[in-house]
């Protein structure tokens, strides 16, 4: 299912091809992608996740770049700056 996951990490979030139920399991255990108005949720989660031993994040950019950025600077930076 390898080239399934790499075509949604260069174009979207559509995980195409392989079961749901692995897409299901690499979210609970650690991916996770979500809209705009989603993102103090997933924030949670990573806040939960650093408090778990996590020591990174790996953040993607699809149809929007320069809308995405703009997020990430405006929201994402800002909340996790202290964690």
């Amino acid at each position: 299912h390898y080239p399934a996951f790499v075509r949604a990490y260069r174009r979207s979030s559509d995980i195409v091809g392989p079961p749901r139920e692995l897409v299901d399991k690499m979210v609970e255990r650690g991916m996770t992608a979500c809209a705009a108005d989603e993102i103090d949720a997933q924030i949670d989660r990573l806040k939960e996740q650093r408090a778990a031993g996590a020591t990174g994040v790996a953040l993607c950019l699809y149809d929007d770049p320069a809308y995405a950025i703009r997020i990430i600077g405006e929201r994402i930076v800002p909340a996790l700056k202290d964690v």
